[in-house]
């Protein structure tokens, strides 16, 4: 009897654990949520390649994150995870120790979410979602969204957009450790830029007149033009086909870069040193370290 209630007992089916999200709809369930940052997968997979429906049977997909058919058990091709605690989740380092191996645009995450919109005069610690719009005057420290724009007078600490950074002028990112990074950034005139500006492979930046940076960094294939009277410290270029246009009255204190690059100046500029890269950058490290510091709500 001792032995047939031993085979009973190791009969018994083992406990389902369950988790809150299971009892969602599918259409929350697979939703992008708030405050929460996502990658592609596979890495290398553009938005396109996320279907809407299944190859298999032609049933409708839930949301982004979902990963198998409900109808047929297809697995879905590309999708979206969940990499807010594990920024280099599906972006491993070659060597444990070493910086990740990446496309410097893929670190850029998508933002969960809704819309974020503050009005004038808004004093807050931060504002994460996917659409971000801050209002005039306001001061928020730490800023990201898919696409950002910030009204005049804004102040903040960093600011990362996955897509387009729109901001308005007489802005000021105030922290040395801080700064913007976005694949196109627009710059009115007026902007203070004390910590640093980082540009990932492909992007744009426009400035119009009177800006101070204290340091931009850039990849491969990037545009920057900028209006009369930009005073930049230091500009780091870490890819090939770099094209810069200066208005009149422009400096840049040092260059650094192992690339040919494309510089056309107005009148009056000023460059006191150009050098090859000083240290041994990253440009996916650049950006990462700006990631989490707008992502990091216990600084």
């Amino acid at each position: 009897m001792f032995n047939w209630f031993k085979e009973a007992r190791s009969q018994d089916p083992k406990p389902v654990i369950r988790r809150p999200e299971d009892d969602l709809p599918p259409e929350l369930k697979y939703a992008l949520k708030p405050g929460r940052t996502y990658r592609n997968f596979p890495d290398d997979a553009p938005e396109s390649a996320i279907p809407s429906n299944c190859a298999a049977c032609g049933s409708n997909y839930d949301g982004l994150t979902q990963t198998h058919c409900r109808a047929c058990g297809q697995g879905r091709p590309a999708y979206k995870i969940d990499v807010t605690d594990q920024p280099y989740y599906t972006l491993p380092p070659k060597k444990e120790g070493d910086p990740p191996s990446v496309k410097a645009d893929e670190m850029i995450p998508t933002f969960g979410g809704g819309d974020i919109i503050l009005g004038n005069n808004t004093v807050a610690p931060c504002a994460i979602g996917d659409k971000v719009e801050i209002g005039m005057e306001s001061s928020v420290a730490q800023i990201a969204g898919n696409r950002v724009h910030l009204y005049f007078g804004v102040t903040c600490s960093v600011v990362v957009a996955r897509d387009h950074l729109l901001i308005g002028s007489h802005f000021n990112c105030e922290d040395e450790h801080g700064g913007l990074t976005a694949k196109q950034i627009t710059l009115e005139s007026g902007g203070n830029i004390e910590g640093k500006m980082v540009l990932p492979d492909g992007g744009s930046l426009s400035l119009k007149e009177n800006s101070s940076i204290n340091c931009l960094i850039v990849g491969a294939d990037t545009t920057i033009f900028a209006g009369d009277r930009l005073e930049l410290g230091t500009l780091i270029i870490l890819g090939p086909n770099v094209k810069i246009t200066l208005g009149a009255d422009c400096s840049i204190d040092t260059i650094e870069s192992d690339h040919l690059f494309q510089l056309q100046t107005g009148r009056s500029f000023s460059n006191d040193t150009r050098t090859r890269l000083q240290e041994d950058y990253n440009l996916a490290v650049e950006i990462s370290y700006l990631i989490n510091r707008a992502l990091d709500l216990n600084p």
